[in-house]
């Protein structure tokens, strides 16, 4: 198995509120901040936070286009397509409804086997619609 290191296109932000190392993060209110997500399969993503910071730290964000880490939250497998889990910034399998739409935030580089497992995926937001 090859290793794996992170390979990212990285910038710095100001958390609005506390981040969690390795939590997708979305755009925050203001110009420059970045924020937990408010739910799942939701958009403006930002990328994923590299280290944990509190309100008003500054944060570093790997971007689209950058090989991370990330945190699951279930088993995922390789290859698949990830989506948000919910305010907690983990990812999870994307499976939309049939005719929904959800936004993803890239795609699994390495499985994960359960809530907590540390994974790789490469940050490539787009939207999928179920079949």
């Amino acid at each position: 198995m090859p290793q794996r290191e992170n390979i990212i296109n990285s910038y710095h932000y100001t958390a609005e509120n506390a981040v969690t190392q390795f939590a997708v993060v979305v755009e925050g209110t203001d110009d420059g901040e970045v924020d937990m997500p408010g739910g799942a399969d939701v958009g403006a993503i930002v990328g994923v936070a590299q280290h944990a910071a509190a309100a008003g730290e500054r944060v570093n964000v790997a971007e689209p286009g950058s090989f991370t880490r990330a945190i699951a939250s279930a088993a995922i497998a390789r290859g698949a397509n990830v989506s948000i889990t919910g305010t907690n910034g983990k990812v999870k399998t994307a499976a939309p409804s049939s005719g929904a739409n959800t936004f993803i935030v890239g795609q699994a580089k390495s499985a994960a086997a359960a809530d907590g497992d540390q994974i790789f995926i490469f940050i490539n937001p787009s939207v999928m619609q179920g079949a």
